[in-house]
């Protein structure tokens, strides 16, 4: 992509959710998908419902410590983001008292 032009008009639907299940504990999901048909769009190989990026994870969070995992899917490649899974685990320390 060069210029402002080359960008594809896109629909799009984005939906997220967090549920905490235990003290501390949270999953979460979240979806974009393409809305876009082939009426509005003639290139595209599927005709309305195209999955753009998928997530899922788990996570902890208490007063000192936050770590989680998450799984992430692009299935399209678009700026940074490439076609592919990404796995990331994290783990940030809170409240070590540095001023």
């Amino acid at each position: 992509i060069t210029t402002v032009e080359d960008l594809q008009d896109r629909e799009e639907l984005r939906a997220a959710v967090r549920v905490a299940f235990a003290d501390y504990w949270s999953a979460f999901g979240s979806g974009v998908f393409n809305l876009t048909d082939r009426e509005e769009d003639p290139t595209l190989t599927s005709d309305g419902f195209q999955p753009i990026r998928t997530r899922l994870g788990i996570a902890y969070q208490d007063d000192c410590l936050e770590m989680g995992a998450t799984w992430r899917r692009d299935y399209v490649s678009a700026g940074d983001a490439r076609r592919g899974d990404t796995f990331q685990l994290y783990l940030s320390l809170k409240n070590l008292g540095f001023r």
